[in-house]
This record gives structure tokens, C-alpha cells and sequence, in this order.
């Protein structure tokens, strides 16, 4: 798995390329602690390129997201593959993370809600 990481303003975007699983989910969760100690308060997680998730990259996606609302922060899954596409729906998250079809409507969805 690479991690490639956007600041746009307040909002910071993590592109999650290749494989997401037990072996390096928790690198996902570091990048996104690290974001939070310096005062990151909106994240936006681009899925477009990943080509395998497992539970435990959907565990680290459910505390991401968790914290943020714990938080007040902003959370957003965006450009899902087929892969993580398919994974999230049989685990019935569909509705439980909040998701755009891009960056352009993540940012929307941000201005509208305010934290």
C-alpha cells in the first residue's frame, strides 16, 4: 500500500493506493493521528485506487471516521474502487460512512456542514 497525502486548505486528502489490510492499515491511522496534531480538522479519504481492503482496513476507516465525530472533524470517503465498493456494501457501511463520488462534492458536502 502507498499513502499520498493533499493539504487543500483545512482539508486534507489521503489517497489510499493498492492494498488495505492487516498488514499495513495501520499506517492509515498514523498518517491520519499525525494530521489531527497539527490541528487538521477535515479529511477527505480517496478509495479510487485501492484494489484490496479487509476487515481490518474497514476497522481503521470505522475509527478515522469515529474520531472525527468524537471530534467535531470532518470525515469523507470519496472515488471508492469496485473493490472497496464491494467490500463496503457486504459489510452494510454504505450508509453508515459518509461518501462523495469526488473531491469537488466532498468539499461541497464540508461547506454545507459546518463543524
Amino acid at each position: 500500500m502507498e499513502l499520498r497525502g493533499r493539504r487543500m486548505g483545512e482539508t486534507y486528502i489521503i489517497y489510499v493506493i493498492g492494498t488495505l489490510d492487516l498488514y499495513n492499515s495501520n499506517q492509515l491511522m498514523e498518517l491520519f493521528l499525525e494530521m489531527v496534531e497539527k490541528k487538521v480538522n477535515e479529511f477527505i479519504v480517496n478509495l479510487g485506487q485501492v484494489d484490496y481492503i479487509d476487515s481490518s482496513g474497514i476497522g481503521a476507516l470505522i475509527s478515522i471516521y469515529s474520531a472525527t465525530q468524537q471530534n467535531n472533524q470532518k470525515f469523507c470517503i470519496v472515488s471508492m474502487s469496485e473493490a472497496s465498493q464491494k467490500v463496503i456494501n457486504l459489510t452494510r457501511l454504505a450508509d453508515f460512512f459518509p461518501s462523495a463520488n469526488g473531491l469537488e462534492e466532498a468539499l461541497v458536502l464540508f461547506a454545507a456542514k459546518p463543524v
